[in-house]
This record gives structure tokens, sequence and C-alpha cells, in this order.
């Protein structure tokens, strides 16, 4: 006969005492569900939930706390700094001459932005501006451009 290791004897063991445990050993409790009640469970139903629901649609547009769009902007100042983009564009976007042009009060979507910083204009600003979504995630652009719009 072949033994059980010990340490999967003990595991074995305590899985049967949580099986027998759930399954009620013993007298039944005065409340609760009887033997019989449980096997005439009600059937599960073929019901088809509307998606999204009411409570999803309000999460979803509800507005960002100031606690959030301040950490949103904070982060977006770590992205600003760590890439390097204060080098060129100043530290408040107002440009730096020969290096970059002034962000300060740029008039592009946010969308227009993360193609500019994911594409690098289609190459005519150079591999500096080469951001892709492993560089900087999406959460992190859109941080990242609202702390440049937030520049004076």
């Amino acid at each position: 006969m072949k033994r059980i290791p010990y340490p999967q004897l003990i595991i074995i063991l305590s899985l049967t005492s949580l099986w027998l445990s759930a399954c009620g050993r013993g007298e039944p409790a005065a409340s609760g569900p009887t033997p019989t009640s449980l096997l005439a469970a009600t059937p599960i139903s073929t019901h088809v939930f509307a998606q999204p629901t009411t409570l999803i649609k309000q999460s979803a547009e509800a507005t960002p706390t100031p606690d959030a769009a301040a950490a949103d902007l904070a982060r977006g100042e770590r992205a600003y700094t760590s890439r390097g983009c204060a080098d060129c564009h100043g530290a408040a976007g107002e440009g730096v001459e020969g290096q970059g042009s002034a962000l300060a009060g740029i008039a592009l979507t946010e969308e227009e932005f993360t193609d500019l910083l994911r594409t690098g204009g289609e190459g005519s600003l150079g591999n500096d501006h080469l951001y892709g979504p492993q560089a900087i995630s999406p959460s992190g652009m859109k941080a990242l451009y609202a702390y440049v719009k937030s520049f004076p």
C-alpha cells in the first residue's frame, strides 16, 4: 500500500473536514434549510440583463473628485519631468529657445496630443517624441495632457 506524504495528508484531511462541515454533518439546525429544501432549489433564470446598467452608467459618467484631479496633475508633472519634456519646453511650458516650442496654451485636443506623442508628428518631431503604450500608458498620457493644459 502506498503511503501519502504528510503535507498532502494534512491538506486532504483539512479539505475533508471543511467539506463535511459545509455539508452539515449531524442534526439539522432548528432554523435554516433542511436537506430536502436544498434539493428543491430555484431553477437558474434565463433572463439576460441589459448592459450597461444604470449603476455602471452613473459611475462611468461621474466627474473626478478634486483629489483625483490633483493626483492626475501630480502624475502628469512626474511624466513631464521624467521624460525630459521640461528640458526643451521649459518647466512651465514656456518653451526654450533653440530647443522646443512653448506648450502653454496649446489648442490641441487630448486625442491630437496623444497622436502627436505616439507618432512623433509622423516623424516630423523626431524620436524624442515617440512614446508608445509601453513608455506611457493611456492613463499616463491623459495625466500628461491634463498637466500640460494646466500651464498658464
